[in-house]
């Protein structure tokens, strides 16, 4: 047997054999001050959180030894293991969230901040989650972000989720978001819960002066990597900022007044 490490969730035993499943990776790492980084169990354990008692085989430790990060299932996808096959090995759990409600779901990642309180909750795409949000209830096939002082910072929707908004209706898409997980979603809200940020290619904005259009903005479009003639479309980035309207579209940002323009959601065909 290996030597066990001591850690404030009692003795934990490194990964120390190898089979089709594990990843090549050193079972333990260290800070430079000596302590412990993370470390790959050898069999998978059962520790309470701050939000729920979760099983784990990847855990990573702040340097001072407060829980970072929780991964419930660390295999290695390769054409003997694939994510079939580690999907069938993952347990429903009951998530008690920072914002009071519990969930049921399959997590691939739980991170903490350090001083215990859920950050984020990253979940399996093919195990969607419905989440309650300061705008209702909404669908996410990714998970959420938190503040520390436990209020939803984000949300990454499922594809095509309508929201209205204060400028119009809203279907959320954000196709350059390749998250590797919840920490930073696309939904985004402010403490008081208001909406700050939001993602689309589905509908463009009309700015209006004086009940006239002055300026249309389209979701912006670049040409495909791979197949020349085809166009990519790129998500407009809208923030909702007071008394102004901010646009991301990929080329710089733009600002507009809301005391001097009138700015409309509109879907964009």
């Amino acid at each position: 047997m290996s030597n066990q490490i001591e850690t404030k969730f009692g003795l934990l035993e490194p990964s120390h054999t190898m089979d089709g499943r594990k990843r090549d990776r050193k079972a333990v790492e260290y800070y430079e001050s000596g302590t412990l980084k993370n470390i790959y169990l050898e069999n998978a354990i059962e520790i309470d959180t701050p939000v729920g008692a979760v099983s784990a085989e990847f855990l990573t430790f702040y340097e001072g030894g407060n829980l970072h990060r929780v991964f419930p299932l660390f295999g290695k996808i390769t054409g003997y293991w694939t994510e079939d096959d580690e999907y069938s090995l993952a347990q429903e759990v009951d998530i008690v969230l920072p914002t009071g409600s519990t969930v049921t779901c399959k997590p691939l990642c739980l991170c903490f901040y350090p001083s215990g309180s859920l950050k984020s909750l990253t979940i399996w795409q093919r195990s969607p989650l419905k989440i309650d949000t300061p705008i209702g209830p909404i669908t996410t096939i990714l998970g959420a972000s938190f503040y520390e002082s436990g209020e939803l910072e984000s949300i990454e929707p499922l594809i095509g989720t309508k929201i209205q908004t204060s400028i119009g209706s809203a279907t959320l898409y954000d196709p350059d978001s390749f998250p590797l997980n919840a920490d930073n979603n696309s939904l985004k809200f402010d403490k008081s819960g208001n909406l700050i940020e939001l993602s689309t290619i589905h509908d463009h904005l009309l700015i209006l002066k004086q009940d006239k259009i002055v300026d249309v903005i389209n979701p912006p479009e670049t040409t495909s990597m791979f197949f020349e003639p085809v166009k990519v479309l790129h998500p407009l980035r809208i923030r909702f900022c007071p008394n102004e309207i901010s646009l991301s579209t990929g080329s710089g940002e733009r600002k507009y007044s809301l005391r001097e323009f009138t700015v409309k959601l509109q879907r964009f065909t």
